[in-house]
């Protein structure tokens, strides 16, 4: 089968989508298919020249896939062309016979997932709340299939080191949007709505975010487009994302444990001296602060599934307590090496992790289990596996 990979050129190197895309394409090859890159200039725009290209893929012969990193290319699906035998114009992605699946490795709400024109149009989503979300936001949009399957690992990003040499016991990589915290939608049209919405997602954090918008809304008696719901959700999770990363790095921080942090905006921050600050880092820089480190800390708004973060401290034999439990603890255990706490109970997640701390022999077999069962079933080969199969014969 040929696969087509959307590239965007303009997205800024050292991320997760570089990583990410290199590790489908390696696995896709693994498998035995050809893998064509598509370079695309800028999120949403089509040159002439993408679209010339774009039909002359279409035109070639063999079976093809399109799979589409983060929802960024879908542009590319709206270079049209005619089919033979017919007057009116389709799409290339149809004119080819392709399904396109499109990855969700953002909320539902930051992803142009109903732009993507395609009759055989899948969406694999890294939180089992996703296809909730996506019936909401576009109720008109017809999938082919949707796939749980969180973002995985390339096992050549294992850069851990051997246990005596970690010298980092407890770190945190992550930015943190200090505009973020003081409600930035205050004159907006809606900022009432996300007032309410902000205040009940704090007291009730384990909740996903758009069951509670629907549940805000209708007591205030305010009904809402899928577009207002959409605009609502961006607001507010944007400063959900920044308070859950700021609070968690309170709690550790204010109890004295020996925090490595990483990441943009905490200088505006204060924090206590017992905090070792270092600039921020890129995707590969995270990878190898990762395999310096005894546990890692996750603050994340993925609370049905798992974020790019989590397999890859495992990957490095690291222990990672996370907020995002409700999957993580179906599918594994403490003794694994994943670790849920609840962000209405910080003073718990501060005693597990300095017990922890003090049992070196329970966190080096602890990051042993975690890089094993990650190797075993969360790689990207198993990833490009499992998308295979959950797609359909075309027409």
């Amino acid at each position: 089968m040929i696969v087509l990979l959307p590239i965007v050129k303009s997205i800024p190197g050292g991320i997760f989508y570089q990583d990410a895309a290199q590790g489908l394409r390696d696995a896709l090859v693994e498998a035995g298919h050809t893998v064509q890159w598509f370079m695309l200039g800028e999120v949403g725009v089509l040159s002439a020249a993408e679209a010339a290209a774009g039909v002359r893929w279409a035109n070639a012969s063999g079976e093809k896939l399109v799979i589409d990193l983060c929802c960024w290319g879908h542009a590319l699906s709206e270079a049209r062309l005619q089919s033979a035998g017919a007057n009116d114009s389709e799409n290339v992605f149809d004119i080819a016979g392709a399904a396109c699946v499109g990855l969700l490795y953002d909320q539902p709400y930051f992803q142009a997932l109903s732009s993507i024109l395609a009759r055989r149009l899948y969406a694999v989503v890294p939180d089992h709340h996703h296809p909730e979300q996506i019936a909401l936001l576009h109720p008109q949009l017809q999938l082919a299939g949707s796939l749980f399957a969180p973002p995985a690992v390339r096992p050549q990003n294992d850069f851990s080191c051997n246990w005596a040499e970690r010298d980092i016991s407890l770190l945190y990589v992550g930015s943190l949007a200090p505009g973020a915290l003081h409600r930035p939608w205050q004159g907006l049209p809606n900022a009432r709505l996300c007032g309410a919405l902000a205040d009940e997602a704090l007291a009730r954090p384990d909740t996903p975010l758009h069951r509670l918008a629907l549940e805000v809304t209708g007591r205030l008696g305010t009904a809402c487009a899928p577009a207002e719901i959409t605009l609502l959700l961006r607001e507010v999770e944007f400063f959900l994302r920044a308070r859950l990363r700021h609070d968690t790095v309170q709690a550790v921080a204010a109890a004295g444990l020996p925090l490595h942090l990483f990441g943009s905006g905490w200088d505006q921050v204060r924090l206590p001296a017992s905090v070792l600050r270092h600039p921020p880092t890129d995707y590969a820089g995270m990878l190898a602060v990762a395999g310096r480190s005894r546990i890692a800390l996750d603050a994340s708004t993925y609370l049905g599934g798992a974020n790019d973060r989590i397999f890859h401290y495992a990957l490095n034999g690291v222990p990672c307590f996370t907020n995002a439990g409700e999957w993580l603890q179906q599918a594994f255990s403490p003794e694994d090496g994943f670790h849920c706490y609840r962000m209405d109970g910080l003073d718990g997640l501060v005693a597990e992790i300095s017990g922890l701390l003090a049992r070196p022999q329970d966190l080096r077999e602890q990051g042993d289990r975690a890089r094993a069962l990650t190797l075993s079933g969360h790689t990207w080969r198993h990833r490009v596996e499992s998308i295979l199969a959950c797609i359909k014969p075309g027409p």
